[in-house]
């Protein structure tokens, strides 16, 4: 019934592009589907289903989020957490090029809290941010307040990574016509509405993130913004994702 599915072999984050366009289908950040039983299959299945805002608003990751942005942040504190970040993210919160971490410095501290509340809640899945959200780096949610509103202040000026540049006007396009209303005309996002800052973000992350959403493996993506991603091909994913990584 699903013949593309098979258990679970790790694979470099960037053959995302590659891996795509020859037809497999990758769960999260270098994470493959392989075989597996079918109430494993079941369960995967459920579990990545997109969840409608009611239903998270009562889950615990939405409880650590709604106490974390009611706390008064400490950066300072926040730049003493960051330091268990850094070995991945970087001191300046670039994130690798090649897509494997994201680009986080700048963004909006609301957006960073939920992300983190997520994985701390296996709403979104990571080994590496599983780990490091937990209890035992982030002991509560004002710790959560607190290295959020530290990598808020962190500047990159340097060069992010983005796509060949062939389908750029097509994924401008297709920005301007479903995206921007929410994310901004630049991709700058909205601190107030926790919608995420967009521009600039490295573009194999973006292009893994939009195959993830796709494929349904990304619990806390909106149902509506799912059933969007589902109505591009990789063409045009592929051009919005090289879009975002030019914009400033």
């Amino acid at each position: 019934m699903f013949p593309w599915i098979v258990g679970v072999r790790h694979a470099p984050p960037n053959t995302y592009v590659s891996a795509y366009r020859s037809g497999a289908r990758l769960l999260h950040n270098g994470v493959a589907m392989e075989r597996m039983r079918p109430h494993r299959l079941c369960a995967l299945l459920l579990a990545a289903l997109p969840w409608p805002a009611a239903v998270w608003a009562a889950t615990p990751a939405a409880q650590d989020y709604q106490e974390a942005i009611a706390r008064t942040p400490d950066p300072q504190r926040g730049a003493r957490l960051y330091v268990t970040c850094a070995g991945c993210h970087r001191e300046n919160g670039s994130g690798n090029i090649d897509g494997s971490v994201p680009l986080i410095a700048g963004q909006h501290p609301r957006v960073l809290m939920r992300q983190l509340a997520d994985y701390r809640h296996a709403r979104r899945w990571d080994a590496r941010m599983q780990h490091y959200s937990d209890t035992h780096v982030l002991a509560d949610p004002q710790a959560i307040a607190d290295v959020a509103a530290y990598v808020g202040t962190l500047e990159f000026r340097g060069r992010n990574g983005t796509g060949d540049g062939k389908l750029v006007p097509i994924g401008r396009s297709l920005f301007a016509m479903h995206c921007a209303a929410c994310h901004g005309k630049a991709g700058e996002g909205n601190a107030g509405d926790a919608v995420p800052r967009v521009a600039g973000q490295h573009f194999a992350y973006l292009l893994g993130q939009f195959h993830e959403a796709r494929a349904g493996s990304r619990r806390a993506f909106t149902a509506e913004h799912v059933q969007m991603l589902q109505g591009f091909d990789d063409d045009q994913l592929t051009g919005l994702a090289d879009a975002l990584s030019r914009m400033k």
